[in-house]
This record gives structure tokens, C-alpha cells and sequence, in this order.
């Protein structure tokens, strides 16, 4: 921690936030005025506190701190004003209130509402997906999770996570995007009757680069420990270890229509016990989401340029080529990356040669031009289930585009949902 991220709140507004814990910070040796006027705050001690805290550091500090920091941008600060708006929460934030300001405005107003927003911001996060479509006959018809099915998923979680030396602690939020005009208000179910607020979405660090919801899909997200970690301090002038817990935020999409389930998180067992869970507690079914390949790059070697055709999807204007990625399992193993303005040209000259198994082909990068649109775009699809675009809102119409050029992998069910 710098204390520059403490000097961007405003003394009056640090102080308030402090003084609950001012006990503590005095056994710690740090005495606050209680009042601006009263004296100034020793910025560089209160850094080394919360670098070096002692055991009995108050828990709503430290979490105060963390939602605070996360908080304290330009988006976090829009979000907290847009919310406290359609609340009703007076922020009465001054002409020069910084996003620290506000991120601290909102924490002594309100503190559910900040960690809300702050969860909405993590829904951003995620870049990239990996999809996985059920393979039933028919999509059953899916209207919203129980409070009960959320709370036994939770409880599942839980029990995965501290098994898998996570701790517990373990949330699930649950979100659904409305059918009406207005996306930018979701409405949020979570075990423990959380209240409803908006979410902003394109904001935030992940900003353009994961796929915008759509309607009527259900988001979750998924809060829970990592591993612990050590780490090397200073605690008044001697060497020191802190021990922590972090914190990692999960998030899944669920598309009622399709019957698909994308998600973004940390590694291929959790990605399966996922699976399993959310198929067991949302559709009495451990195998609805079979984990199956929903991309594959075989058109590049079954059809060749042709696979880069565009014309029949409308908003399409050009599409290259521009990378590809080979792994060759054998001894020794070797990985082959190749970049160009054009693969196929490469190809055509029998400068690259397509390897003899289609696996061996780890991922492609396709440069898109879209009509009236001056800089193309980019999408990467790595197989099987794995895709990263340019930009939230291009999902869907180049969707339409793998679909026709037959990069996603034919599904024997029924798409239309049961009624």
C-alpha cells in the first residue's frame, strides 16, 4: 500500500471512516485528531498499520478498505452516484469530490450498497469465456433459480472450496437481465434476499472485452477464498510474515434459450465441479452440462479460404486470418505460433502446412472488419470451448458468423426451449 491511496480521500472524510476503529489505531500507536482542525494525520503510520496489521485489526476496516480501493475510479465513482439516485441516498458528495470520496461517502451511507456495486463491477471483469451446452433433447424451460436451489448451491460450494483448501465462506449472487428495453437494470436474487440495484455494464477494468448478457440470461457470481498465501513484511523494524486468504470472484452466464452455460473462472477441476453443481441444484441433473466441445477449427483445413466468407451475415465486412497457434504432443513436444497479415497466403505458398490432427491446431485469431466501423476487431477461438472477443457487444452477430461457416460444433437437441 502507497499513502497516496490514503491522501486521495479528503481529511474530514478519512476521519469519519476511521473513527470507529480509532481504539485500535491508538493501541497501535497512532493517535487521530478528532477533528481536521485538531491536527493533521500521519499518513505514513497509518500506511504501515494496514501494511502490518496486528490480529485484533477490526474486520469491517479491512473490508472497508478493500471495497474502498476498488471502488475509487471513475466508473466505480459514476455507478455510485447513478445508484445512490435511483435509491434515494443523498451522497451530498462536494464540486471536488474525488472517486476515493465517494467510495467513501457510499461505505458511511449505505455499506451493502457499495459492496453490491462492487460485485457489479466484478461481473465485468472476465475477458473470456469457455461455453458449455447441455445436451438434452429439449432446452427445459428456466424462469429463475429458488431462493432454496441458490442456497443449496451455495452450501455445495462451500463445502468443494474448503474440501479443495479454499476456506469457507463461499457466496452466490444470482442476476437476471430483464426482456424490457432497459438492460442496464438487472434484477439480483441471492440466498440471503440481498436488494435489488443496477448494474453498469462495459465499465469498470473489464471494460470491452467480455460478452455483454443478454436478455433474459442469469449471471452469477460466485465469491469465495483462494489458497493462502505468505508473505514477507516489516513489523516495527523486524522481519515479519503476514498470512492471508484472497478473494476471487467466479463468473457464470446462463442462457435459458440455447441451454448454455459460459463461464469465466480459475482452472479445469473447478470449471467441472461447476458443471456438476449447477446442474445438479438448478436441473436435477449432474450430466445436463456434459462439458462437450462447442468450437472447432476443422474449417480452416476442410475449406480453406472460404472459411473466411462474411457476405451472408449482415454487419460483416471482412474477415482475415491473422494467427494461429500448433501443438505438436510428441518427444520432444514443441508449440508453434505464427502470425501474418494473412495465414491463408502463408498456406497457399506451402509457407505453413496444416498438421495432420485437427487437435494440433490450439487456437486462431480472426481480424474483423465491421461496416462502418474504421478499426477492425479482433476474435480468438481456442478449442474446444473457449472464445475472447474484441468487444462485449460483437458476440452474438459473430456467433452467426462461426455458426455459418460451421466453426461451432453441431448440437443433436432441439434449440427452442420447452414451453
Amino acid at each position: 500500500m502507497k499513502t497516496d491511496l490514503l491522501r486521495k480521500i479528503s481529511p474530514h472524510l478519512l476521519l469519519a471512516w476511521l473513527k470507529p476503529a480509532r481504539e485500535y489505531f491508538a493501541r497501535r500507536g497512532l493517535t487521530l485528531p478528532a477533528t481536521v482542525t485538531a491536527g493533521s494525520v500521519d499518513y505514513e503510520k497509518l500506511a504501515a498499520i494496514f501494511l502490518a496489521p496486528s490480529p485484533d485489526l477490526p474486520p469491517d476496516l479491512i473490508e472497508s478498505f478493500y471495497l474502498i480501493h476498488e471502488m475509487a475510479n471513475p466508473s466505480g465513482m459514476d455507478s455510485i452516484v447513478e445508484a445512490a439516485a435511483a435509491s434515494g441516498l443523498q451522497l451530498d458528495l462536494a464540486e471536488d469530490a474525488s472517486p476515493a470520496d465517494a467510495a467513501v461517502v457510499a461505505w458511511l451511507l449505505d455499506r451493502r450498497l457499495l459492496a453490491h456495486l462492487h460485485l457489479c463491477q466484478e461481473l465485468n471483469r472476465p475477458r473470456a469465456f469457455q461455453y458449455f451446452s447441455t445436451q438434452a433433447e429439449l432446452v427445459p424451460a428456466f424462469a429463475s433459480p429458488s431462493e432454496e436451489q441458490l442456497a443449496a448451491l451455495q452450501v455445495r460450494l462451500d463445502t468443494w472450496f474448503h474440501a479443495w483448501k479454499r476456506g469457507r465462506g463461499t457466496r452466490v449472487f444470482a442476476y437476471r437481465l430483464p426482456s424490457a428495453p432497459n438492460l442496464s437494470e438487472p434484477s439480483l436474487l441471492t440466498s440471503s434476499n440481498d436488494h435489488l440495484l443496477p448494474i453498469r455494464w462495459g465499465e469498470g477494468r473489464g471494460e470491452g472485452r467480455s460478452r455483454r448478457p443478454q436478455p433474459s440470461e442469469w449471471l452469477f457470481l460466485v465469491r469465495h477464498g483462494l489458497p493462502c498465501r505468505r508473505v514477507a513484511a516489516m513489523k516495527e523494524g523486524q522481519p515479519a510474515t503476514i498470512f492471508y486468504r484472497p478473494q476471487k470472484h467466479d463468473v457464470l452466464v446462463y442462457d435459458p434459450a440455447r441451454g448454455e452455460l459460459r463461464m469465466n473462472c480459475c482452472s479445469r477441476r473447478e470449471r467441472q465441479f461447476f458443471l456438476r453443481a449447477f446442474g445438479i441444484h438448478l436441473f436435477g441433473d449432474e450430466h445436463f452440462f456434459p462439458g462437450t466441445a462447442k468450437y472447432t477449427l476443422a474449417p480452416l483445413v476442410r475449406s480453406g479460404r472460404d472459411c473466411l466468407a462474411c457476405a451472408d451475415v449482415p454487419g460483416l465486412e471482412r474477415v482475415r486470418l491473422k494467427e494461429v497457434e500448433f501443438y505438436f504432443p510428441g518427444a520432444p513436444w514443441q508449440r508453434v505460433l505464427r502470425r501474418a497479415d494473412d495465414i491463408f497466403e502463408l498456406v497457399e505458398n506451402e509457407e505453413v502446412r496444416w498438421p495432420g490432427r485437427i487437435e494440433e491446431i490450439t487456437r486462431a485469431t480472426f481480424e474483423i472488419k465491421f461496416w462502418k466501423t474504421r478499426r477492425p476487431r479482433r476474435l480468438t477461438i481456442v478449442p474446444c470451448n473457449k472464445a475472447l472477443y474484441g468487444r462485449d457487444e460483437d458476440s452474438r452477430l459473430l456467433e452467426q458468423w462461426l455458426e455459418a461457416r460451421q466453426f461451432l460444433v453441431p448440437n443433436r437437441r432441439e434449440t427452442k426451449a420447452v414451453k
